[in-house]
């Protein structure tokens, strides 16, 4: 009995995740963002590493496909200000390969393209969300607003970065 209730509440934890996984997402303008769903947590992670940089949530980053070139936030600032209140305290560095870029984000963006693209990321599945901001929250709010403000940028390709928790140990 214990054992069969214990799987209900897991099934029913695993439903809810998934259910709210894309609140956020579904209240933006969907058809303006596409998805990108990494391989695993740790491909992210190594990513950031080689690339000397750390994986943070929730943020957004800014890549040019045609330069192959991270943006630096002091760049971002300048061409896309509505981006500046998403943008790490900390960069990468700028020069990523585009191969880098499609495979640590399981992306497939057009190589002839000569538009920069937004990743952004809202963390290891979005339902973790609710527990970082809650719903209603004014921190949760603010960052709905400013993941708003991204729209303004209809000219960019944009990825809603969701990556996996397979494969990321406990700190």
């Amino acid at each position: 009995m214990f054992n069969s209730l214990s799987k209900f509440f897991l099934l029913i934890f695993f439903v809810t995740i998934l259910f709210t996984s894309h609140t956020v997402y579904a209240k933006l303008n969907a058809e303006s963002w596409k998805s990108a769903s990494p391989k695993d947590f740790p491909s992210v992670e190594q990513f950031y590493l080689k690339h000397g940089c750390r994986l943070l949530f929730p943020v957004v980053h800014f890549y040019s496909f045609s330069k192959e070139h991270w943006l630096p936030n002091d760049e971002i600032k300048k061409l896309y200000p509505e981006a500046a209140a998403l943008l790490p305290n900390t960069e990468c560095q700028s020069n990523i390969s585009s191969e880098d870029v499609s495979t640590a984000f399981n992306i497939e963006h057009a190589q002839s393209s000569d538009s920069d693209i937004v990743l952004i990321f809202i963390g290891p599945l979005e339902g973790f969300l609710d527990r970082m901001y809650p719903q209603g929250s004014q921190n949760r709010i603010e960052l709905e607003e400013k993941i708003a403000r991204l729209e303004a940028y209809s000219e960019l390709t944009k990825y809603w970065v969701t990556t996996p928790l397979t494969g990321m140990r406990p700190q």
